[in-house]
């Protein structure tokens, strides 16, 4: 398995892994998906496997304090084969490289696999802290 950054080539393997994760939103489009790698250079990762993407990491950090994981997705086979781990090794290494000292996660609450991944990190539930969200649906 080979981790690398990812590049703009990379949208068609990512598109179909988030969609086999049901992670996809229909506005992912390639020019979309291009304007988030120049804006987050350095923070997104995938895992190859015999030329096939088979996992994913986004992130994304302000430049002083705060990082954040925000999608993360592994081919159902390839599972429990460590790839989420490294990614997530991946995106921390590069936020310890920019000095960031916060870093959030996104989890669905239903996902206790990747809930139980994340707290293996030292990252917790803050019970103190709500997630507010818009989403606009337009199309």
């Amino acid at each position: 398995m080979i981790l690398r950054n990812t590049k703009i080539e990379d949208y068609d393997g990512i598109y179909e892994l988030l969609n086999a994760s049901d992670m996809v939103f229909y506005s992912f489009s390639r020019e979309k998906f291009k304007k988030m790698l120049n804006k987050n250079k350095g923070c997104y990762f995938v895992a190859i496997d015999k030329n096939k993407i088979v996992g994913n990491i986004f992130a994304a950090h302000d430049g002083g304090y705060f990082g954040y994981i925000y999608k993360l997705a592994v081919l159902k086979h390839h599972r429990k084969d460590g790839i989420a781990t490294a990614l997530i090794e991946k995106v921390l290494g590069r936020f310890k490289e920019v000095k960031v000292r916060w870093v959030f996660c996104h989890i669905r609450k239903k996902n206790k696999i990747s809930i139980n991944l994340f707290k293996k990190f030292g990252f917790k539930d803050r019970k103190i802290h709500s997630l507010f969200d818009i989403y606009s649906v337009k199309k």
